[in-house]
């Protein structure tokens, strides 16, 4: 929760607690153990990777189709929240060094694409070089 309440802080947020709600949900996804159907916390994990930086763009697509492909393509910084917080919890749970290699990335991405190098402030979205996701 440390990371969504910091990009809360960050983002001149007052109240955290929509920041907390998207934690929270994020967080559910974690502790269900499903490995038969790939939605297990590791399977679900890498395929939002896999679907949602697959264009080479920074930040993560906001919502991909079943194939993959981006149908809202816009990057949001509630969804860098969620995924720095995913990343991060499964680093712990798992001691695998990659989940923490991918929070730093995106923790990287937050500084230099979302927030504003003087305030600090978040925008909520950021503009791509692909026509304007």
């Amino acid at each position: 929760m440390t990371y969504v309440f910091s990009l809360a802080f960050l983002a001149g947020e007052g109240d955290c607690t929509e920041f907390a709600a998207h934690g929270v949900e994020a967080l559910s996804t974690l502790f269900h153990d499903d490995d038969d159907n790939g939605w297990s916390a590791e399977g679900f994990f890498e395929r939002a990777v896999s679907d949602g930086v697959r264009d080479g763009l920074p930040g993560i697509c906001y919502t991909p189709d079943w194939a993959g492909k981006p149908v809202v393509a816009e990057r949001f910084q509630w969804v860098m929240a969620e995924a720095i917080l995913a990343a991060d919890a499964l680093a712990k749970a798992t001691g695998e060094e990659r989940y923490r290699g991918f929070a730093d990335r995106w923790w990287q991405e937050v500084n230099t694409h979302f927030a504003d190098p003087h305030d600090r402030q978040l925008a909520s979205r950021i503009v791509t070089d692909n026509g304007g996701v």
